[in-house]
């Protein structure tokens, strides 16, 4: 979040759907993650601060039945205000699709009475593809996003917030997330699908590959096995992959996982090797607790996204 000499001081805030928490990316240390809660009976656990994703996929297993919500709009303004006491003079605020999470809506409500101006930005995605968009922003901010006047749009830090966030929301409208479930029965309870899309995963036998598409997950393609799903995935994103490094120099990807590291690792390999030089960076981590809450054990994710964009 830090910026040029003369630049405006310009901060990211994500939540923790982002998956940035394990990504270990340059230059995202000081990117404020809001997280979202989990909750175990009648207890509350805020991700990545009192439970991670595998103590998710060991309840889950166990048979217990989460559920999640979004931090309150008192969290976003909590830390609004802190970046303003800090010396920052904007922030750009990304989060978890609107139509997924009620985490926008929160953090929306939040920015009306913040004491500098914040874009929030509703990223129509999951996962680390949100992660990447932040990344993005960081890096514009970072370069020095090219201001306009301040006759023409108000303060050159709210002229950099908006820049960076259009630089964010050109990365995640051009990204691709592909996922692979074991069972629609997980998005089903949580509603994240319809019931029409559930039974066919389940009547059939199918082994689905979704994606986010317009802030919904939408079945992308059906397949018999989970090999042949895997297989898919890796070929998909290798296509997607190559047609994004056509307009860009290169693309960064990720692989997610829950309750399966030896098939995001091989994925990984796979996707990395077939586009080569192409790849900036490369990131293996799990689903997160809130996702592979919602998403279920043996859940492989991939995302490809541009780098460079303008």
């Amino acid at each position: 979040m830090s910026a040029l000499p003369n630049r405006p001081r310009v901060a990211v805030v994500t939540d923790s759907t982002s998956g940035l928490s394990g990504a270990q990316l340059p230059g995202l240390d000081a990117v404020r993650i809001v997280p979202l809660l989990v909750q175990r009976g009648e207890q509350d656990f805020h991700e990545n601060v009192d439970i991670t994703g595998a103590e998710v996929l060991s309840a889950l297993q166990s048979g217990e039945v989460l559920t999640t919500s979004r931090p309150a709009p008192d969290e976003f303004a909590a830390v609004y205000q802190e970046l303003a006491a800090a010396g920052y003079e904007a922030a750009v605020s990304l989060h978890l699709s609107a139509k997924l999470s009620g985490t926008y809506d929160a953090a929306a409500t939040a920015a009306k009475t913040a004491p500098i101006p914040v874009e929030v930005v509703d990223s129509k995605t999951a996962g680390m593809i949100l992660g990447f968009g932040a990344n993005a922003a960081v890096e514009a901010c970072q370069a020095g996003a090219e201001l306009v006047s301040a006759e023409n749009a108000g303060s050159a830090a709210a002229a950099t917030a908006r820049h960076m966030a259009k630089t964010a929301t050109e990365v995640m409208e051009r990204g691709r997330v592909l996922f692979y479930v074991d069972t629609l029965d997980f998005l089903h309870r949580g509603g994240r699908i319809g019931s029409i899309s559930a039974l066919l995963g389940t009547a059939l036998a199918v082994k689905p590959l979704l994606t986010v598409a317009d802030g919904h997950i939408e079945l992308s393609e059906k397949v018999r096995t989970r090999r042949r799903a895997l297989e898919r995935l890796v070929a998909r994103t290798l296509t997607s992959g190559k047609a994004i490094l056509d307009d860009v120099p290169a693309v960064d990807i990720a692989v997610q996982h829950l309750g399966a590291p030896r098939a995001g690792e091989e994925a990984l390999r796979q996707i990395t090797a077939g586009l080569g030089s192409g790849v900036r960076h490369r990131v293996l981590t799990d689903a997160g607790a809130v996702v592979g809450a919602h998403v279920g054990p043996g859940v492989v994710a991939a995302i490809v996204a541009p780098v460079g964009c303008e």
